[in-house]
């Protein structure tokens, strides 16, 4: 964790802000650019809605189990540099994403962003520490059943033009209940992998919570299928 002085020196001589992502009823993402009498530096920041100080502890508490920045393995989610009530600074890391890589690179990079974002999500499950109160899948289908809810709204016209005996509405799977639980990510998807040389980091922590972990696993597969 660095602090402001420390990081920036004498102030910064000049800061540029440029809009990453912007979720409306949720968050906003920037990047900060601060030039300083070493140079340029940059970090993210993110300005939520409503009190988000839950992240901060989060966050902590998972760089506290050895995904730091500072660790050796390929295992690094992106720390808080600061804390100011809705707002979280967190490094900027260099690297491609792994949706970069499986749009654009070759078969052995494939496989090689395949590899670090399974081995990375494998270590999180097994050594995160359970920071929130278990995510039943119950809540999950429930949000599910939202999304297939509006796509059918957006179309009523295909609906209509179902063949005879076609059902107009699915019915989810009822959730099975077991405890299996574990520290989950909350939206594992390739873009929120960064391979940064050695370091397989990750972003976007904000919904982090304790959950079934094929939940994670789903995310990731899905995001696949639909890039393919």
């Amino acid at each position: 964790m660095s602090s402001g002085s420390a990081w920036c020196g004498t102030g910064p001589q000049e800061v540029r802000l440029q809009t990453l992502k912007c979720h409306i009823h949720h968050r906003c993402t920037f990047e900060i650019a601060l030039k300083t009498e070493a140079g340029w530096r940059s970090v993210i920041a993110k300005v939520y809605l409503t009190d988000r100080s839950d992240l901060f502890q989060s966050m902590d508490a998972v760089r506290g189990a050895g995904f730091g920045p500072e660790a050796e393995v390929l295992d690094s989610p992106t720390p808080r540099l600061r804390a100011l009530r809705a707002r979280l600074l967190v490094e900027k890391v260099p690297g491609r994403s792994s949706k970069e890589i499986f749009l654009r690179g070759n078969a052995d990079e494939h496989r090689t962003a395949a590899e670090r974002s399974g081995r990375w999500l494998a270590r999180f499950h097994a050594a995160a520490p359970k920071i929130s109160a278990a995510r039943e899948r119950s809540d999950e289908f429930a949000r599910y059943r939202r999304w297939r809810d509006q796509i059918a709204g957006f179309g009523e016209r295909c609906l209509r033009s179902r063949p005879s005996g076609s059902s107009g509405s699915s019915k989810l799977p009822h959730p099975r209940q077991h405890h299996s639980y574990s520290a989950g990510h909350g939206s594992y998807i390739p873009e929120h992998v960064i391979l940064s040389g050695r370091r397989t980091t990750t972003i976007d922590l904000d919904e982090c919570d304790v959950a079934d972990p094929g939940r994670d696993l789903a995310w990731f597969v899905v995001s696949l299928q639909r890039m393919a």
